[in-house]
């Protein structure tokens, strides 16, 4: 039985006696479309199988999720693990198509968003209206920052009020940047992959306290971050959807199953 979300996914899963690691898991299976900074709300809930590993009766460890489905502001997602054509491991939608999409929602995994995207905002530092391009996360001085995709880094270093900062093109026309960090973790001309760590949380530049500043351009345009449509993923071939179709029935009977509470 799982209850449903009061304050965020990490505390949730907390709450049920597991441990921290299965949000973390649960969470990865579902960053292509959920950013768990900005879009869970109170009232969310989640199911999910787990495989579970035990030794002599003790706990040893999580196994992968089998399937997993977490309804977010009234929609519902579900994932069900599948080994893609390439023998890889992965989550597709009941339609078959892949969760794995060419960016995620976020560069960080947790944490909380304290300024938004916002083309007239009073600056913190300099106490002037000026346009803020991108999304504020808080999260603690170290905390890794990762690729959203897979890219070239165009720029790795100091950048005036920006701090230290990491600049990435990928290609699908699009660029991100990561503002204020700490320290980086790349170099200029390096390729990197999605999720792949970049740099580290700081206060670096104008910033009042240690946060990430997200941005996003499409073709070269500034875009909020929070709104923007990344190219969709390719769903699993037809070849092989009728045994995929057999795993998600089964997997997903067995998630019905699962009883939600409401959290009283």
């Amino acid at each position: 039985m799982y209850p449903s979300i009061d304050n965020s996914l990490f505390m949730a899963v907390k709450d049920t006696g597991e441990q921290e690691q299965l949000a973390l898991d649960l969470a990865a299976i579902f960053t292509w479309d959920i950013d768990f900074y900005a879009d869970i709300q109170k009232g969310d809930s989640f199911r999910m199988l787990v495989e579970k590993e035990y030794l002599d009766g003790r706990f040893v460890k999580y196994g992968p999720i089998l399937a997993a489905n977490i309804t977010n502001q009234g929609k519902a997602y579900t994932g069900f693990r599948f080994n893609g054509s390439d023998g890889t491991a992965g989550y597709y939608g009941p339609d078959g198509t892949a969760l794995k999409k060419s960016f995620l929602k976020s560069p960080l995994k947790f944490g909380r968003i304290t300024s938004t995207f916002s083309r007239a905002r009073l600056h913190p530092v300099l106490k002037i209206v000026r346009p803020h391009l991108g999304v504020d996360y808080a999260a603690p001085t170290g905390t890794p920052v990762v690729a959203v995709g897979s890219g070239a880094v165009e720029f790795a270093g100091f950048s005036g009020g920006s701090g230290r900062m990491v600049r990435l093109r990928h290609a699908e026309r699009y660029e991100t940047l990561y503002l204020h960090l700490s320290r980086m973790a790349v170099h200029r001309g390096e390729r990197v992959a999605q999720g792949d760590v970049i740099g580290y949380v700081g206060s670096s530049g104008l910033a009042t306290g240690p946060h990430l500043d997200f941005r996003v351009l499409e073709r070269g345009q500034y875009v909020n971050p929070t709104r923007v449509v990344f190219p969709p993923a390719l769903p699993i071939p037809p070849e092989r959807f009728s045994e995929f179709r057999a795993a998600r029935d089964i997997f997903r009977t067995r998630l019905d199953g699962i009883i939600v509470s409401d959290g009283n």
